[in-house]
């Protein structure tokens, strides 16, 4: 049988929620199935390109597209005209539509654009330039995926016709462990004591960095036993390093970079804070409930995320102060449970969701 050749699109290979999304699926779909690619472009780290090329994707590295489309354009659609796709998956949200018209142009039947994000226009022009895209995007794609139904309305206006493909995760992978505990905590020179509030992600605007750090500094007023644990890299960390020297917060705030333990990092916190500004469907916010911790979301992040009757939806109006007051509380009587059925139940079981991918991919390809 002929293989389905499939181009995935993606700004970055780093260890960010996209990325690992897209190994989740990959890792337990049947690959026979398929020829797989990707076009990335920015940043990229060698070790999440070797995991790719291990699950038998070839990995095409190009030019910034966004400051130079029309060059870039020509050197990916002479590349999707030479490979022939029969499916080409963009991962780029709003921007999905210069890959939709560039997958037009070069004869590929079956045109993915899958939104990641639930974000709100901010100010006039972008609301103008969003709304270009859209139409352009429905226009020329052939098919519509987000993951979440408010990443569907936020880009597509509707969730009619748009296929939900849940962040989903290898739930044993997340479970909590104690002996891993023990052992992070050691190797991050985190005494028992401790209270290790966590945190994962880029340092980008979206992330809401600075609202975090003002958020456990009021914590740590209230008890000086208090870790922070930041893991990720990005265009505001050497901003959101100075704040927490101008808070005197070094000793307590931990940069761990860009990691490849995440699944272990969990182990090791008490409890995981996300006050993003906006999210489609953070994949962090599900691997944390699947460890078990005690979570506390931003009510800006999508409410499909909140698996768990524990994890807490705040609003940032709120304040530092008051978010800090509701996580101590919590703290005090919360203890970590198995929580692999309430995870799968929400249909965030990656061994359930990717056989579900598997048949789309085989039901809409063009032989």
């Amino acid at each position: 049988m002929k293989k389905i050749k499939i181009v995935n699109i993606i700004s970055r290979l780093v260890y960010g929620g996209t990325e690992s999304v897209l190994l989740n699926y990959y890792s337990h779909i049947d690959r026979k199935h398929y020829d797989l690619s990707i076009i990335t472009m920015e940043a990229v780290n060698k070790e999440v390109i070797s995991r790719f090329e291990k699950l038998g994707f070839k990995v095409y590295i190009v030019d910034d597209w966004e400051k130079q489309p029309i060059e870039v354009g020509k050197e990916i659609l002479k590349l999707l005209k030479k490979e022939k796709y029969d499916i080409i998956h963009s991962h780029l949200s709003h921007t999905n539509f210069y890959f939709m018209i560039l997958g037009y142009i070069a004869g590929i039947k079956i045109r993915i654009s899958h939104s990641h994000l639930a974000y709100i226009d901010k100010t006039l022009i972008e609301k103008i330039k969003h709304k270009i895209y859209k139409i352009l995007i429905n226009i020329f794609s052939t098919n519509y995926m987000a993951c979440s139904e408010a990443a569907a309305l936020e880009l597509y206006g509707t969730t009619k016709n748009v296929y939900i493909l849940h962040n989903a995760i290898d739930v044993n992978k997340f479970k909590y462990n104690e002996k891993t505990e023990k052992t992070k905590r050691k190797e991050l020179k985190i005494k028992d004591k401790d209270i290790v509030i966590g945190h994962i992600g880029r340092f980008e605007k979206q992330k809401n960095h600075e609202f975090l750090i003002d958020i456990f500094n009021e914590i740590h007023k209230q008890n000086k036993n208090t870790i922070l644990l930041l893991v990720g890299e990005g265009p505001l960390k050497e901003e959101i390093e100075q704040k927490v020297k101008n808070l005197n917060l070094e000793k307590s705030v931990k940069f761990l970079g860009q990691r490849s333990d995440v699944n272990e990092l969990y182990q090791a916190m008490d409890a995981f804070v996300l006050p993003s500004l906006y999210e489609g469907l953070p994949l962090v916010g599900v691997e944390a409930q699947a460890a078990g911790l005690p979570c506390f979301f931003s009510t800006e992040v999508t409410k499909e995320t909140k698996v768990l009757e524990t994890t807490k939806l705040i609003e940032l109006t709120e304040g530092p102060q008051k978010w800090a007051s509701i996580i101590l509380k919590e703290l005090k009587s919360y203890k970590r449970v198995d929580t692999a059925e309430e995870i799968t139940k929400n249909k965030f079981n990656i061994s359930m969701e990717s056989t579900k991918l598997d048949n789309y991919y085989q039901k809409n390809s063009i032989q």
